[in-house]
């Protein structure tokens, strides 16, 4: 199992069951368990970047779902750890590869794993889904 690949097709879930009218899918914290999970991959020590942005993705759609204080809290310390290890205050973007004490392994911040996809989408979908919170009290 791989953490990432298991939190963001959990959020891909959530947004079909939104979509689609599945309240009892969307209920189901499928997001949740691997993020608590041990991985088994190579990489198992890292903190990595795409990991990251899809579980802000994965708790905001959640809170925007359940409004479940909970999944706000998550996100805000994901959020948090991003923008305090990955950023790169500097220079821009983001680097993709930390350590576990969240020190940057790798400097490089692109290459022919770690493209412009995550990042940009993670932050589209995170603006989008906050800007809609706002607009509606809770």
């Amino acid at each position: 199992m791989i953490p990432g690949h298991a939190i963001e097709a959990g959020w891909f879930l959530l947004r079909y069951a939104k979509q689609n009218g599945q309240d009892e899918l969307a209920q189901r914290p499928i997001y949740e368990w691997p993020f608590c999970q041990s991985p088994v991959q190579l990489e198992w020590n890292m903190k990595m970047w795409w990991v990251h942005t899809e579980t802000m993705v994965a708790f905001l759609m959640a809170y925007q779902h359940t409004r479940d204080g909970d999944h706000l809290d998550s996100f805000a310390r994901v959020y948090d750890y991003c923008y305090s290890n990955h950023v790169d205050k500097k220079q821009g973007e983001w680097y993709g590869y930390l350590n576990r004490d969240g020190s940057v392994s790798m400097r490089f911040k692109g290459g022919p794993w770690k493209g412009c996809f995550h990042v940009p989408r993670s932050l589209l979908y995170c603006k989008q889904m906050l800007s809609e919170l706002l607009k509606r009290p809770t």
